[in-house]
């Protein structure tokens, strides 16, 4: 993904559940993990943690994008 060469990402959609509330001096665990994989797009699920508590959980959606054509792009096989 190198913007400069046309190709680059851009954050489609983004859905967070809140499950319980954070502290400011609390070390947070984020855990992502790829949940669905398409030809111009990515869905990624993640959750966010102190110990076993949950915090927050969701998903973002990101797509391939050709900057130089400024429309969705298929993903590389990389």
């Amino acid at each position: 993904m190198n913007r400069d060469r046309g190709f680059g990402m851009i954050f489609a959609s983004c859905h967070i559940d809140y499950r319980s509330p954070g502290n400011f001096d609390e070390d947070v665990d984020v855990r992502v993990r790829p949940a669905e994989i398409g030809t111009k797009s990515l869905k990624l699920e993640f959750e966010m943690r102190v110990g076993e508590r949950l915090l927050a959980e969701g998903y973002g959606v990101l797509v391939g994008y050709d900057y130089a054509n400024q429309k969705s792009a298929v993903l590389p096989e990389a």
